[in-house]
């Protein structure tokens, strides 16, 4: 049965992430390298919006609403859809308001469509996200499944019309992406039985206990964008957005590594939360270096796999295009290899309620990148902008264990560090 949720939980994030792979390819063959690199970096934009949600909304709904009560969790998964529509309308908002001075600024431009295009990207990547960890909440990943089907067969439905037609753009993959995502989140909200019937009292309960795990997790959330992402707009700078655009093309090849890292963290944060509040520290720390090392080995034989391939793996995603930015890939490999090798301790702290130890770790690891990535863009080009991303890493991953083992030593010698 455990097998069955954690192949259910890596699919349904397979799909999902199928969906974007699916988008991010047709874009990089079919678009001019700079089109896209403005899309990659609008959409960068929408990644930042996702942290901010995981802080505030879905992971302490994972974290909190998988250890509630039956009878109860109906009630606070209300709640946390009114949370959610808080933050999507605010989002959406600042979208708009940031398009508006651009107009006024430098007036209308395609690249200007394609930021105001990216409000109705973000619209349905949230719903369909909070419907997504919804069910991971609950215990259900099946019909996280089922719910995510449909929305990949609506947007690759809407990804082929638009191609048929010849007008593939940022401005319409945007479309796409709200119109797919809204109308599966509808559909999944009515079979997981959530509605917004709760009290104004029931919603400040919910934010209050979201604000105490989620105050940390903002910054974890700016820590995580500037390790991440912050190279994408430096690249942009020094080289250009055809240089981000063959960036985030290198990036691409790893995605399958990526959503089974993601589909995992979803099964696994409830998981690890129910570990935390009912075992011991031994099989917990059993929990955390077997994880470490599955997911470790696994990323290392894919890496080395599209490394001895690359002639190929280029071919096959992008005819051949993209090809020359091949020496790209160990260092980008090294970075997942590390992300999934030290991915136990990271949940188990998140579980454990340590946001502010998550916090620290990601800020030091972002701010080295922050320092680093101007000046090693600026002498090295694409490969210094790679480089300080993996720095990053580098230096958080042992951080993690430190902290891990930190909070487990408080935890046996005081008391409970997870408030729920």
């Amino acid at each position: 049965g455990r097998l069955r949720k954690a192949a259910t939980a890596v699919g349904d994030q397979g799909l999902v992430s199928a969906g974007t792979f699916l988008l991010n390819i047709s874009l990089a063959r079919l678009t001019a390298p700079a089109d896209y690199g403005v899309f990659v970096l609008c959409f960068s934009g929408i990644v930042f919006s996702m942290d901010l949600q995981n802080a505030l909304v879905t992971e302490p709904m994972m974290v909190y609403g998988s250890t509630r009560p039956e009878q109860d969790r109906s009630r606070y998964l209300g709640s946390a859809l009114a949370l959610q529509l808080l933050f999507t309308s605010c989002c959406v908002i600042a979208v708009g308001l940031a398009s508006a001075v651009w107009w006024g600024l430098a007036g209308p431009s395609t690249a200007l469509f394609t930021l105001a295009a990216t409000a109705l990207g973000l619209l349905g990547i949230h719903a369909r996200e909070f419907v997504r960890k919804t069910f991971f909440t609950v215990f259900l990943p099946g019909r996280a499944l089922a719910t995510d089907t449909l929305y990949l067969l609506l947007l690759l439905s809407g990804l082929a019309i638009v191609i048929w037609r010849g007008e593939l753009s940022g401005v319409t993959t945007f479309a796409i992406l709200g119109l797919a995502g809204a109308l599966s989140a509808a559909v999944g909200l009515m079979r997981a039985d959530v509605a917004l019937k709760v009290s104004p009292k029931e919603i400040g309960e919910a934010a209050r206990l979201h604000w105490g795990y989620g105050k940390w997790m903002i910054g974890v959330s700016g820590s995580r964008w500037s390790g991440n992402e912050l190279y994408y707009f430096v690249a942009a700078t020094f080289v250009g957005p055809a240089g981000t655009g063959a960036l985030k093309a290198v990036q691409n090849i790893f995605a399958p590594i990526a959503l089974v890292l993601a589909g995992l963290g979803n099964l696994l944060l409830p998981v690890t939360s129910r570990l935390v509040d009912r075992d011991s520290a031994r099989t917990v720390n059993r929990f955390v270096i077997a994880l470490g090392a599955v997911l470790g080995s696994g990323v290392l034989a894919y890496g080395l796999l599209v490394w001895i391939g690359a002639d190929a793996v280029f071919q096959l995603l992008y005819g051949g295009q993209y090809a020359t930015y091949a020496y790209l890939l160990p260092i980008v490999g090294i970075g997942h290899l590390l992300v999934g090798a030290f991915q136990g301790p990271s949940l188990a702290l998140r579980a454990l309620g340590q946001t502010k130890r998550v916090f620290t770790i990601t800020t030091v690891g972002a701010a080295i990148t922050v320092v680093a990535v101007v000046p090693l863009t600026a002498a090295f080009g694409l490969v210094g902008a790679v480089v300080s991303m993996l720095l990053s890493l580098v230096v958080g991953a042992p951080l993690w264990v430190v902290m891990y083992q930190r909070s487990m030593r408080e935890r046996r010698t005081g008391p409970p560090v997870k408030h729920v």
